[in-house]
């Protein structure tokens, strides 16, 4: 069973804690981000991309740059993540 998703002025908060404490190799978003399982996901178009995992003190999970433009707003079907860039349709999705 997952848990309940987090509220919205939590997840907020996290990304303001991550702002305030200098964490600038963040990619800025371009796109709306997008939270889903306690994770929000920040992507630019630059093509850098980078999950958050949110709560009191949140945590970079990975970082990736797509080497292509990210113009399109990120979509989660069935515990997938979909990112398209310019030439390229991107899934992800965890391993169990």
């Amino acid at each position: 069973m997952r848990p309940p998703p987090q509220p919205a002025h939590e997840l907020a908060s996290s990304v303001s804690h991550v702002s305030s404490n200098g964490t600038s190799d963040l990619p800025v978003p371009s796109t709306p981000p997008i939270a889903a399982d306690g994770h929000i996901f920040l992507l630019n178009l630059d093509g850098k991309a980078a999950p958050l995992a949110v709560g009191a003190k949140p945590e970079v999970r990975w970082r990736t740059d797509f080497q292509e433009r990210i113009a399109a707003t990120p979509a989660i079907v069935d515990d997938t993540l979909y990112v398209r860039t310019e030439t390229k349709l991107f899934a992800f999705k965890e391993r169990k």
